[in-house]
């Protein structure tokens, strides 16, 4: 496995989903912990992903191409810098459409309050490098989290190893 430098490495990451891996905007997480009276709903929104570290493994042919995978640490703050969260994930091309490639997203978001929130799904590698939303269905695994559903976003920005994302779990109904 090849290590890139960080800003391949990030657009690898997300892109091949990376959240990025992932999944990020900027209030603080604290203050968007709810989801209206009586919803149950957590969200977690204005929040900033950072790449701390990734690794992306280029299969033949060189460039973006089908079998490329990547994975990734990322961090989740708040707008005051707050640790929301530490993000782990992988991804694969799985196929092509045309020009367009496609990848699995599996990501991990351990939350400082200690609950683990999963979210996988399917995104497009060319929507993703051109700053479009990707959205991955999430689930929640334990803590507070446990058992609620919902969906986790997020966007590459112009800042170099930056996408801004969000988290929005729900209880069953």
């Amino acid at each position: 496995m090849r290590r890139l430098g960080l800003r391949r490495r990030a657009l690898a990451a997300v892109a091949l989903t990376a959240s990025v891996a992932g999944v990020l905007v900027g209030a603080p997480a604290s203050a968007s912990a709810t989801g209206g009276a009586g919803s149950g709903c957590v969200v977690f929104k204005h929040l900033t992903e950072t790449v701390l570290n990734a690794t992306y493994n280029d299969a033949l042919p060189t460039g973006y191409s089908l079998g490329d995978s990547g994975s990734w640490h990322n961090q989740l703050t708040d707008r005051n810098g707050k640790v929301v969260a530490d993000v782990v994930g992988a991804s694969h091309v799985l196929f092509q459409t045309g020009d367009e490639l496609w990848t699995e997203q599996d990501n991990t978001d351990t939350l400082a309050d200690g609950g683990v929130v999963r979210s996988v799904g399917v995104t497009s590698v060319t929507d993703l490098v051109a700053g479009k939303k990707q959205t991955l269905k999430a689930w929640g695994l334990t803590g507070k989290y446990e058992g609620m559903i919902g969906e986790r976003s997020f966007r590459l920005t112009d800042v170099e190893d930056v996408y801004e994302s969000s988290l929005r779990l729900c209880p069953r109904r």
